[in-house]
């Protein structure tokens, strides 16, 4: 819409003097005005079908890929939506006619035809405005994509506290398989495939939560709210946490019912020097280990409750010692097989897990590096635009400025700073909003990496680069051309 505004606007000096010789012979300056909005109203309306028709051929290549769905458009029933877009386009119309129109109520036919009104600085002004707002637009969406991938790559390269690579996560949703729990267990095992097996109220990480609320150990009367995880043998061992002190729960030492493992925040939540031996309302510690991200980086850590529970047990978490998973699968979907009574066999990776957290932030991302590119290319159209129409208008120049000896080096030059103060002012102004929306936006979780200032420089830079590219390329044809028709022009 701004490029079709300003190019419009830029073309506008070409029609004057024909609206002054109309005027001249008689006229009317609102007759006129109403053929300038017609037309531009006319033009912006005819462009609506042919992009409604662009929609609909690129909307399922772009839908499925960023919302795991394919988006329709019905045009009759949602009317208020096909309503909304005729309405836009019909204000882009009039505003690409506004420029024009103004001018031609504000001015007489002899002062038209003369050029002796206005100096254009006001129409300049607009133009270079509309190029600073759409490359502005522009540097802020590619930063605010550099730093949303680089805080998912902080969030898969982060320590989570626990391993993730070759444990697989079951869902006993099945009836049979619940009932048969510890066959089932014992039967997995026992494969040399299977390094361990455990069973948790659910994997991690999980945005499920359990709390309980326990009262402090050396003050009673203070209550702490804690998350509580049950579990089976062996959970440590197979998820690897890391044990600070204390042991696993393990079918070693005979049962464990009535024993509880807690986090290192547990710790210092519930105001305890010597956990080990410490009895709580729900059993007696018998570990410790390091804090784990159980949620998002969005959520802090909570103080952890591990309770040793199988009743409780609703996923079995099973930790394969081979690299050859697929063998390993099929082992374990013949042992679900016998006896599952309802549902297929299914499972998770935990590393799949932890990227189905991260799911809406990297569709966003996938989303602003989309809209970025796209408003950046629609930008340097503008652009393009914008220094064909003043290599036009400076034809007669360059070629006099090359008839007294300038080289098409210095011809680009002259006419390429005009840019780079679009380019520079578009930075000075993108740099402190892209900063604080980013800011806001890392707001959202506890743990994020900071924003790197490399991400600035590069966003500024790949928007110089290009649009001088783009300037570049229509002087330097300018530039370049005899000047002996050059200064035949006109």
């Amino acid at each position: 819409s701004f490029n079709y505004v300003l190019l419009s606007t830029s073309r506008s000096e070409q029609r004057l003097k024909e609206f002054g010789l109309r005027m001249t012979a008689g006229a009317g300056r609102l007759l006129i005005i109403r053929q300038i909005l017609g037309e531009t109203i006319f033009i912006s309306l005819l462009a609506l079908p042919f992009g409604i028709s662009i929609t609909e051929l690129v909307l399922p290549y772009v839908s499925q890929p960023l919302f795991n769905k394919l988006l329709t458009i019905n045009y009759i029933e949602n009317w208020r939506f096909t309503l909304g877009l005729i309405i836009v386009t019909t204000i882009i119309g009039v505003g690409s006619g506004i420029y024009l129109a103004v001018r031609i109520l504000s001015s007489n036919p002899v002062d038209i035809l003369k050029r002796t009104t206005g100096t254009g600085s006001g129409k300049s002004f607009f133009t270079k405005a509309l190029n600073i707002f759409q490359l502005t637009i522009s540097i802020i969406l590619i930063i605010c994509t550099g730093t949303i991938y680089s805080q998912i790559k902080y969030f898969k390269s982060s320590d989570l506290g626990f391993k993730t690579s070759n444990v697989v996560s079951v869902n006993l949703i099945d009836e049979g398989v619940r009932k048969n729990y510890e066959i089932i267990k014992n039967k997995i095992k026992s494969s040399p495939k299977i390094e361990n097996v455990t069973g948790s109220m659910w994997a991690l990480p999980n945005g499920n939560t359990m709390t309980i609320g326990l009262p402090r150990v050396d003050d009673k009367s203070r209550i702490v709210n804690v998350e509580g995880l049950m579990v089976d043998y062996n959970f440590v061992n197979t998820v690897g946490l890391k044990l600070l002190e204390g042991r696993d729960f393990s079918e070693d030492m005979g049962s464990d019912a009535g024993n509880v493992i807690i986090n290192r925040s547990a710790v210092e939540a519930l105001g305890i020097d010597n956990p080990i031996g410490t009895k709580l309302a729900f059993g007696t510690i018998i570990g410790v280990v390091e804090d784990f991200h159980i949620h998002s980086f969005q959520k802090k850590i909570p103080p952890m409750l591990i309770q040793f529970n199988p009743q409780g047990v609703r996923t079995l978490l099973i930790k394969l010692s081979t690299a050859d998973r697929a063998s390993s699968i099929e082992f374990i979907k013949g042992i679900w097989n016998e006896f599952a009574v309802e549902k297929p066999f299914e499972y998770t990776f935990l590393s799949d897990s932890t990227d189905e957290l991260y799911s809406e932030d990297s569709r966003f991302r996938k989303i602003l590096m989309l809209f970025s590119g796209l408003t950046l290319f629609i930008a340097l159209l503008g652009i393009f635009g914008m220094s064909m129409i003043n290599a036009e208008k400076k034809t007669k120049e360059i070629g006099i400025r090359k008839v007294m000896g300038a080289t098409p080096a210095d011809i680009l030059t002259k006419l390429s700073i005009e840019f780079v103060y679009l380019v520079s002012i578009s930075i000075f102004l993108a740099f402190p909003v892209a900063y604080i929306l980013m800011i806001k936006w890392l707001q959202n979780f506890e743990y994020h990496s900071n924003i790197n200032l490399w991400i600035f420089t590069l966003a500024g830079l790949v928007s110089a680069v290009f649009v001088f590219l783009t300037v570049g390329y229509q002087v330097n044809r300018t530039a370049n051309s005899n000047p002996v028709d050059t200064l035949k022009y006109e």
